[in-house]
């Protein structure tokens, strides 16, 4: 009993966009690096949030007063979580999903460091994603459950608050974009797999 009840922390990869997806029973492989140097363990406790909002219009006309048809017009898909994992190498993805710093040696009156630019231009990068629930399965408890989102840019507006009594988080508030080149254009904004079978 209970199956069909999700609850757990996911882990977010990121990639750059067109890398193939791993299948679902399997780790991610290939480009696919977590957000966050341990992924969900670094992740708050408001876990990640996929929201899909949609936009509607209603068709009522001189007749009456009654509504004939509502259409959909818009629809927006974001993923978001606070990742505490302040490392270079993770801190600066919440930057526009970049991928690299600028590594400074240590010379003999200076010390190394890893650097990047504050400010992220006009240009927004797109990277794919993959969320994976292990166990998470409500079809079968022993297997994952694998969201696929094949573009997204960040959008978040971040904020890092330096005190004694706060942690220091980064927010990521990832927009999915549509991507006709993934399942053959049928899935723009990508597809969620359930595992019902363990592989044969």
């Amino acid at each position: 009993m209970g199956i069909e009840i999700i609850n757990g922390a996911f882990d977010v990869y990121m990639a750059p966009v067109d890398e193939a997806y791993t299948d679902l029973s399997q780790t991610p492989a290939g480009n696919w690096a977590k957000i966050g140097t341990s992924g969900k363990r670094h992740y708050g406790e408001d876990g990640v949030v996929l929201t899909v909002n949609q936009e509607t219009a209603n068709h009522a006309f001189a007749g009456g007063t009654e509504v004939l048809k509502v259409s959909r017009t818009l629809e927006e898909m974001v993923v978001s979580f606070t990742l505490y994992d302040l490392q270079s190498p993770q801190i600066v993805k919440a930057w526009n999903l970049a991928t690299t710093t600028t590594d400074k040696a240590a010379g003999s009156s200076e010390g190394g460091s890893q650097s990047f630019d504050l400010l992220r231009g006009l240009t927004m990068t797109s990277k794919a994603l993959l969320i994976r629930g292990l166990d998470k399965s409500t079809d079968l408890i022993t297997e994952n459950i694998q969201i696929e989102i094949p573009a997204c840019v960040q959008i978040g507006s971040l904020e890092l608050v330096f005190n004694k009594a706060d942690n220091v988080g980064v927010k990521f508030e990832l927009q999915a974009i549509a991507d006709y080149t993934y399942n053959s254009g049928n899935s723009p904004y990508g597809r969620i797999f359930i595992g019902d079978a363990v592989p044969a």
